[in-house]
């Protein structure tokens, strides 16, 4: 029986718009107001206008061509037939599928079509989260929003991660909101549009409760939603040259979704000002007002990360998420309002496999084994 290669080759074209369309859906997530929003954005972000038939197109005639291939792999074993041909196409549907999820990297958030916007390694027990747009100084738009919350939440969940360092490639750790996102987000029904700051809201909630320590590596620029995720960081190391600002209200805008925990870390005198105008600050004001911790010279911040990094690591893993949970149980509360809490939190972590193991290593003059 000879072989019909335009059947062979129209079920593999069928196969790749099969895994385009549904990588889009995947990773837009389709259903709900928030998909929409999400697809919506990715039309403009993913690749050019002018691109995006020819790239469908090509990468659908590209696993046509890998079909025909397979279907002459396999056919001297199962014979010839639509059934081969439909197995051929589902083969080269499943592995692009893993391939565009993968992308040979450690594990990271993957995308279809186009880098992944976020980069996420591991050294050890430490996870490095790196925004991964120097091309678009690491700015904010939703899939990057989405890429960066999803990797802080597997670093989270990883019992042999202790540390996360949070990062920008490139010259600027991030340089706020993308102004073509922005742009889309104009056009954006009411829904739509509560959906997308939704999502916004939920990457700073990540990071700020995160029982993992979040230090913040930063140079160049933080500017709005990138000092907003400066003041989500445990611990902010920043090179002496760098930006921040919230320049919001010059755009029309407000900081509405990172204003609780800048606040919380700068206090309401300084956010009247710098809410109000706008204006950029360097690194010096931002230690002397608590957005960030430790400024150092550009060729010293890797090596200051490293110094704060193995600082972390000498705590017990429980211990610091307990002490996280604490500061934010108690700050802004009254003694009072707070006594239970507080003797139920110490009388637990004394009777704790940890506590007993730290205790014991001091009193016995070695190191915990936590360190070791």
């Amino acid at each position: 029986m000879g072989i019909n290669w335009g059947r062979v080759m129209l079920g593999g074209l069928a196969a790749g718009l099969v895994m385009n369309v549904s990588e889009a859906a995947l990773h837009g997530g389709m259903l709900g107001a928030d998909g929409v929003a999400h697809l919506k954005a990715l039309g403009l972000r993913e690749t050019p206008q002018s691109w995006q038939l020819p790239a469908l197109v090509a990468m659908t005639f590209v696993l046509g061509i890998a079909s025909v291939w397979l279907y002459a792999a396999i056919r001297p074993r199962y014979g010839a037939g639509p059934k081969t041909a439909l197995c051929a196409g589902l083969g080269v549907f499943v592995l692009a599928h893993l391939w565009s999820g993968v992308d040979g990297r450690p594990w990271h958030t993957g995308r279809a079509m186009g880098e992944a916007r976020v980069a996420l390694t591991l050294d050890g027990p430490v996870a490095h989260v790196a925004l991964a747009r120097p091309e678009a100084r690491n700015a904010l738009d939703g899939p990057t929003a989405h890429e960066l919350r999803d990797s802080v939440r597997a670093a989270s969940a990883r019992d042999d991660v202790r540390v996360i360092v949070l990062a920008g490639q490139g010259a600027v750790f991030c340089a706020g909101a993308d102004i073509a996102w922005m742009k889309a987000a104009a056009h954006f029904s009411r829904d739509e549009s509560l959906a997308d700051a939704g999502a916004l809201r939920d990457l700073f909630e990540t990071v700020d409760t995160s029982p993992k320590a979040v230090v913040a590596r930063v140079q160049g620029a933080a500017l709005g939603g990138g000092a907003g995720l400066v003041a989500v960081a445990d611990i902010a190391v920043v090179a002496e040259d760098a930006q921040f600002a919230f320049g919001e209200v010059r755009l029309g805008l407000v900081p509405a979704l990172i204003s609780p925990y800048v606040i919380r870390k700068i206090g309401v005198s300084a956010a009247r000002e710098l809410f109000l105008t706008g204006e950029r600050f360097g690194a010096a004001r931002a230690a002397t007002l608590g957005l960030v911790h430790r400024v150092v010279p550009a060729d010293r911040l890797d090596a200051a990360v490293a110094e704060r990094v193995l600082e972390l690591l000498q705590g017990a893993p429980g211990a610091i998420a307990t002490a996280k949970n604490l500061i934010r149980s108690v700050a802004g509360r009254s003694g009072e309002e707070v006594r239970e809490l507080t003797i139920h939190a110490i009388a637990e972590r004394r009777a704790s496999p940890e506590g007993q193991e730290g205790l014991g290593a001091f009193l016995e003059k070695r190191k915990p084994r936590w360190t070791s």
